[in-house]
């Protein structure tokens, strides 16, 4: 059984003005893509595969190929990492989250998520 399943849909993160900044879809196979809508550096990732680690504590494994063009520069690299879900909690009005955190042999990166509203 996977909890994978769980992540199922689109998930993406807001500014400040509540601007979509970054969304990523995951199928219920975990198979994932995703894109940032800042045009510097404007970002995709593909590839991407999630996989459960941990049913008890919602752990997963994520991996996926980023490529992002700045400047006219694009490089590509592929990040593999964790990811949790949080759940919702409506005494708190705290939506559901979805935190990954992925590194290369270069650098880092962090995304917190929340499943995205229709």
């Amino acid at each position: 059984t996977s909890a994978v399943k769980f992540l199922e849909g689109s998930w993406d993160n807001h500014d400040s003005f509540g601007y979509s900044t970054i969304q990523f879809t995951i199928s219920g196979d975990g198979t994932a893509s995703g894109s940032t809508s800042s045009p510097n550096p404007s970002c995709s990732y593909y590839n991407g595969k999630i996989s459960t680690i941990n049913l008890n504590y919602n752990v997963y494994k994520v991996e996926f190929t980023e490529s992002c063009t700045s400047g006219g520069v694009n490089t590509i690299q592929t990040l593999t990492g964790l990811g949790s879900l949080f759940p919702a909690d409506s005494s708190t009005a705290t939506p559901q989250k979805l935190v990954m955190a992925m590194s290369s042999a270069n650098e880092g990166r962090l995304f917190t998520l929340q499943a995205a509203i229709p």
